[in-house]
C-alpha cells in the first residue's frame, strides 16, 4: 500500500543524496553478487570433492572384498592346474 505524505514540497537533490548514501551502488551490488557466486562455486567444488572421495573409498572397499574372495579361488585353480599337469 502506498504511503501518503502530508508534505507536498519536492525532495531536493541534497536530501536525495543524503538518503541514497546509505544504499549500495550498482558496483557494490555487482561485487557482492560476484563474490557470492564465487563462494557458492567453491562450496560446490568442495562438496563434489568430498563426494568423489567417498565414492573412491566405497569402490576401493568393494574391490578389496572381491579380491579377498577371489584370491583363494585363484589359488585353488592354480593348485589344480599344477596337480593336473
Amino acid at each position: 500500500m502506498r504511503e501518503k505524505t502530508t508534505n507536498k514540497t519536492p525532495l531536493t537533490k541534497e536530501e536525495l543524496i543524503d538518503v541514497l548514501k546509505n544504499y549500495p551502488t550498482k558496483d557494490d551490488l555487482t561485487e557482492r553478487l560476484t563474490s557470492s557466486q564465487e563462494a557458492f562455486r567453491k562450496e560446490l567444488d568442495y562438496k563434489f570433492q568430498i563426494q568423489d572421495e567417498n565414492w573412491k573409498r566405497r569402490f576401493s572397499k568393494f574391490a578389496n572384498q572381491i579380491l579377498t574372495a577371489i584370491d583363494p579361488l585363484l589359488g585353488e585353480i592354480k593348485q589344480e592346474n599344477r596337480n593336473g599337469q
